[in-house]
């Protein structure tokens, strides 16, 4: 990696990754990820570079979305659909 690139994008012993390295490695398909990209899931956004027109992923943006997907999930925890379900019935009297 050229060293402007390595400052342009920090930390230069994190690795680059391309979009199709990521989608292999998440078992995802590709418009997942442009889709996370673009739009995000539960309010965390997966951050790309652009290089030499092709996207690319730093390791530690990746990391740092699975994480905020995961911090996510735990605060947005549902409850047990059982739950819905025993109040209905008392709410018939049953």
């Amino acid at each position: 990696m050229p060293d402007s690139l390595a400052a342009l994008v920090g930390n230069a012993s994190d690795e680059l990754l391309t979009m199709q390295q990521v989608a292999q490695e998440l078992k995802v398909h590709i418009s997942t990820l442009h889709r996370w990209r673009l739009h995000g899931v539960r309010g965390a956004r997966l951050d790309t570079l652009l290089i030499g027109g092709r996207r690319m992923v730093l390791r530690s943006q990746l990391q740092a979305f699975l994480t905020a997907l995961n911090n996510g999930a735990d605060s947005q925890a549902r409850a047990d659909p059982g739950d819905d379900v025993e109040r209905e019935l008392d709410a018939f009297g049953v």
